[in-house]
């Protein structure tokens, strides 16, 4: 350990960078794709390397969403479907909803909230994978669901023309707004300070403070898919074929993505640092785009790779690898420990200040709720299958 600690620095850093991100896209055939996103170091060109394949569902799948290592798909055959992303293993099938399943989002890889059409929102416990609460109180089926970014709340939307938010820490609805159509999706701001709304052709940006006018931008054709991109700046796809960057505070639109034939199904966030961000998306011909954005103005951008898959996909999501801020974060935190010690302390890396996570905790309900698995085994005791290898 004689070498200076500099040189350690930058051996972690490289390392990192050759930690990728994974695509994954789920289709209208019950198939499931994996892809890595790498840099071809003899092309010096970003490509779609496939990873793996799973045909377990037995209806189309309708969304798919990461936590931590944790992958989740869940379909129109009423289960969830769970994997193992460090591991690329396949760790069981959830059955608890009796109705499709039409949104899920993770909290970290500490909880995971599932709705379903049969108007229920189910709180998992990740890991176990217990169904620690089901959240009732809609009376159509829940479209889209979305956690705050402390993991206390939840907003949710519904047939029933509702949005409801969710107190996550006694599992009971805090208030309900009626709206007059139907939201079909829902997401929350990074900063958790505003959400968005999607009915039909018109996004509307609410502030939680309600002292602003909502704001309301309406596209020529339905929106399909929506992220924020900042607290400022939503990313919109839908029948309109392009990718649009929009700027709500600005009421501005920074950028189209052009490139898709057909309408985009789906849209999702890579890896990000300051200056740039990594976003993907898929149109219903099966066509998966990789870009690259520029922070600064979001108005330079680059095509960085594209790749056709059999079927046609319905959602898309990214496992992110570790980002550029975590990265510099990392080598600034080697650097300054290698000032101190210089040449015989060895190099400690603590995690807690590398990663963290809000700890938000849901208490359990008394009466646990049984899960519907249709046998005699837990989804737990499901032997571990790895996934199929993509040929």
């Amino acid at each position: 350990f004689s070498r200076n600690i500099v040189w350690d620095a930058d051996l972690v850093f490289l390392l990192l960078c050759f930690i990728k991100m994974e695509v994954i896209v789920g289709t209208y055939n019950h198939v499931l794709f994996g892809f890595k996103f790498v840099l071809n170091e003899e092309s010096d060109h970003w490509t779609f390397e496939p990873l793996f394949t799973d045909q377990g569902h037995a209806g189309y799948i309708k969304t798919v969403a990461t936590g931590g290592r944790y992958l989740a798909s869940g379909g129109s055959d009423e289960t969830i479907r769970l994997f193992d992303m460090k591991k690329h293993v396949e760790l069981g099938t959830l059955m608890q909803q009796s109705g499709s399943v039409t949104s899920i989002n993770f909290f970290g890889s500490q909880h995971m909230l599932s709705a379903s059409e049969d108007g229920t929102i189910c709180i998992w416990k990740c890991k176990s994978w217990e169904c620690e609460k089901v959240l009732k109180g809609h009376r159509g089926p829940v479209l889209s669901i979305s956690i705050h970014p402390t993991g206390r709340l939840a907003l949710s939307v519904s047939k029933d023309k509702s949005i409801k938010t969710w107190n996550l820490l006694t599992g009971r609805p805090a208030y309900t707004t009626s709206i007059k159509e139907v939201g079909e999706i829902i997401r929350w701001s990074p900063s958790g300070d505003s959400y968005a709304v999607v009915v039909g052709c018109k996004l509307t940006v609410n502030k939680i403070t309600g002292i602003d006018e909502p704001h309301i931008y309406t596209c020529e054709k339905y929106i399909l898919a929506i992220e924020y991109l900042t607290d400022s700046i939503i990313m919109l796809a839908g029948e309109f074929n392009d990718i649009i960057i929009y700027n709500f505070q600005k009421s501005s639109v920074l950028q189209k993505l052009c490139g898709h034939k057909v309408r985009v199904k789906g849209v999702a966030i890579g890896d990000q640092d300051d200056k740039k961000v990594f976003i993907f998306t898929v149109s219903s011909d099966g066509n998966i785009k990789a870009w690259c954005l520029n922070k600064e103005n979001y108005e330079d951008h680059s095509l960085l790779a594209s790749i056709d898959l059999p079927g046609r996909p319905t959602c898309i999501t990214v496992k992110q690898s570790v980002s550029l801020k975590l990265q510099n974060k990392v080598t600034n935190e080697i650097t300054n420990e290698s000032n101190e010690t210089y040449k015989k302390q060895k190099l400690k890396l603590d995690q807690k200040n590398v990663i963290t996570e809000n700890d938000v905790e849901v208490k359990h309900s008394k009466k646990k709720t049984k899960k519907e698995t249709g046998s005699n085994k837990k989804e737990t005791d499901i032997p571990k299958k790895r996934l199929k290898n993509k040929t």
